[in-house]
């Protein structure tokens, strides 16, 4: 249960800082790109390929604190940063068949399932 409240309070953290950072691009640019969003993918997927690299080869942290951080923070924040992160560890395990199909089918089936999720209000 401890575990449970650990991870829902990263979540807290990551989705409010998501909220906070994914607005500020447009205080300075006038555009309708989602950059915001862009902006807190790549920032996600960076911080969580460091993490977890820094915290296997060259940190003890505990799985606890792991799953806070990973799980938590970073997957309040964004999941694309856990898609990045299980997708590239596939390529380095040398699994290439399926980071690819994990890739076309993260972005087909999502795509495809907001789209039919948009259509299916106007039954």
């Amino acid at each position: 249960m401890k575990t449970y409240l650990l991870i829902g309070c990263g979540g807290f953290i990551g989705t409010i800082a998501r909220y906070l950072l994914s607005g500020v691009p447009y205080k300075y640019l006038d555009t309708s790109f989602p950059i915001g969003i862009l902006l807190v993918n790549f920032i996600g997927a960076l911080l969580i390929g460091y993490f977890m690299e820094f915290s296997i080869t060259r940190s003890y942290i505990s799985d606890t604190a792991r799953m806070f951080v990973a799980i938590g923070i970073f997957g309040g924040f964004t999941t694309f940063s856990t898609f990045s992160y299980e997708t590239i560890a596939l390529f380095r395990s040398a699994q290439y068949f399926y980071a690819f199909l994990n890739i076309f089918l993260t972005n087909i089936l999502c795509l495809g399932g907001t789209f039919l999720g948009m259509k299916l209000v106007s039954l």
